[in-house]
């Protein structure tokens, strides 16, 4: 594909999931954004199921419907492994709004195979970096990335995925799944003992399987751009993708309380560009982008336009 296209994917029923701070108001300003833009947004899909089953536990997956269904409280009734809950609200809207968040990544990725865009941005909630197998937590209720990466895997025929990860915390999901998956590499740029604690404090790479690269509070993008010119791209080099997914956080803002890293909203155009420039020399451009975190609303905004125009390069 010569031009580069940009397809955007959302669903009405990724603002019925309640959960604070991750708000629907989040989506919300990023919808208006997108008609600002003069941007289409693509309806998400449901995810196949057995694509979610291909990444999560069949009971969990089960359990996590009836609950939302059922509006139900009992934290024992989402995890048959006694595990507990973590960070993670369930309302009667969040079964489908967690099936839409990860359908849009599917679709998207049939339509980069199907040469109908070649780059895409999921603006969906609930996020998912820090879904793991079978523990909802941090937000997240199906790991949307790694959704996406096995999706290529399974119905496309791609072998090496990299997901890359610039969420202020830690990808905890993706670095688990990747230890049980061949072929997908799990890069995580962070701010360093954040949530989750203890995670990802290691700046490790696992037989290319896993890249942790934390920061410092206080780190500008002078620091992080340092961190993925040294660490994240040549290990890109080595692992030359097939496909790139980003877990796009944009809770590293300066305005962002929930962090110290203090990057500005232009910062993203700086990092995505770079993360362009890997995909075209790597995988014909191709890039699936999913909304992580991001709590300011107006630098949620200003940062996501600064994506997205960088994604459209």
């Amino acid at each position: 594909m010569e031009n580069t296209k940009l397809n955007i994917y959302s669903h009405p029923e990724c603002l019925q999931h309640i959960s604070h701070p991750e708000r629907p108001e989040r989506l919300e300003v990023l919808l208006a954004l997108f008609e600002e833009m003069g941007l289409g947004v693509a309806d998400a899909p449901y995810a196949p199921i057995e694509s979610v089953y291909n990444v999560h536990n069949a009971n969990y997956v089960t359990a996590l419907m009836r609950l939302s269904q059922n509006c139900a409280e009992d934290e024992d009734a989402l995890y048959k492994s006694n595990q507990p809950r973590d960070e993670v609200d369930i309302n009667i809207g969040s079964y489908d709004a967690a099936m839409r968040a990860a359908g849009a990544g599917c679709q998207a990725v049939d339509d980069i195979f199907a040469e109908k865009t070649n780059r895409a941005f999921c603006a969906v909630r609930p996020p998912g970096h820090h879904a793991e197998l079978a523990l909802a937590m941090g937000f997240c209720l199906f790991n949307n990335a790694f959704i996406t990466a096995r999706h290529a895997q399974e119905h496309h025929g791609v072998k090496r995925v990299a997901i890359i990860d610039f969420d202020v915390h830690h990808g905890n999901g993706a670095e688990m799944m990747a230890s049980v998956y061949d072929d997908v590499f799990a890069i995580s740029s962070h701010q360093d003992d954040l949530y989750p604690v203890g995670r990802g404090t290691t700046a490790s790479n696992l037989d290319s399987k896993v890249l942790n690269v934390p920061l410092r509070d206080g780190d500008t993008i002078t620091e992080v751009m340092t961190a993925y010119n040294e660490k994240i791209f040549p290990a890109l080099d080595k692992f030359k993708p097939e496909l790139i997914i980003i877990a796009a956080g944009f809770d590293a803002h300066k305005d962002d309380d929930i962090s110290g890293i203090q990057l500005e909203s232009e910062d993203y155009a700086t990092l995505t560009a770079l993360l362009v420039e890997a995909a075209n020399t790597h995988c014909a451009g191709r890039i699936v982008s999913t909304l992580e975190g991001g709590y300011n609303l107006e630098a949620l905004k200003e940062s996501v336009r600064h994506h997205i125009l960088a994604l459209q390069g």
